[in-house]
């Protein structure tokens, strides 16, 4: 018996693509508030990463080092690496979820 998979809608790519996948094979674009929730995120992790380089590199740079470095500047690049953790762990239960319910698994 030979399965056919489900290809993107967009690429013709089979469904590994960037595409969500419906239970029914289908592929559906993300929504515009998950578009929005990506982008957002990863623009401040951007910002955040880019602060803290630029700390890091004044910092080397000081000859004089009056002070110690200071871990604060690394927590929000701490909190964005565990809010996209968790976010992909989630994405990961729903997707086991929805494949047990298909008895896809």
């Amino acid at each position: 018996m030979c399965y056919v998979y489900p290809r993107c809608a967009h690429c013709g790519v089979p469904i590994a693509c960037v595409h969500c996948v419906r239970p029914d094979g289908s592929a559906q674009g993300l929504d515009r508030s998950e578009v929005v929730s990506v982008s957002v995120l990863s623009l401040l992790y951007l910002l955040s990463t880019l602060a803290v380089s630029v700390r890091d590199v004044v910092e080397i740079n000081d000859l004089h080092r009056s002070a110690q470095h200071a871990l604060w500047w690394d927590f929000p690049v701490l909190v964005f690496d565990v809010v996209f953790l968790v976010w992909i762990y989630g994405a990961l239960l729903q997707t086991m979820a929805d494949l047990r319910d298909s008895k896809q698994t």
